[in-house]
């Protein structure tokens, strides 16, 4: 996969899998850096330490990196279904 093109400054930027909206170093009080990137047919917006840690994982398993946001958003939704249910 090609390096996608990240955003700045974008007021309205989430992270779909960590689920951040700012910055977490301390010495910046501003956005997240995200991109967005289709899979199958879905978008994802995806902040560039996912993306990172996405494209490393991808490389290191020799799986695409579509087959890794598939598993990882497969495990997001059964952590999410478990805490549903854990009332």
């Amino acid at each position: 996969m090609n390096k996608p093109i990240f955003k700045y400054n974008n007021r309205r930027a989430s992270c779909h899998f960590c689920d951040r909206k700012k910055n977490p170093h301390p010495k910046f009080d501003e956005p997240i850096v995200t991109t967005r990137l289709k899979v199958e047919n879905r978008i994802y917006e995806i902040c560039i330490n996912c993306w990172d840690e996405l494209d490393t994982l991808a490389k290191s398993k020799d799986n695409t990196f579509n087959e890794i946001i598939k598993e990882k958003e497969n495990i997001r939704r059964m952590l999410i279904k478990s805490d549903l249910f854990t009332v």
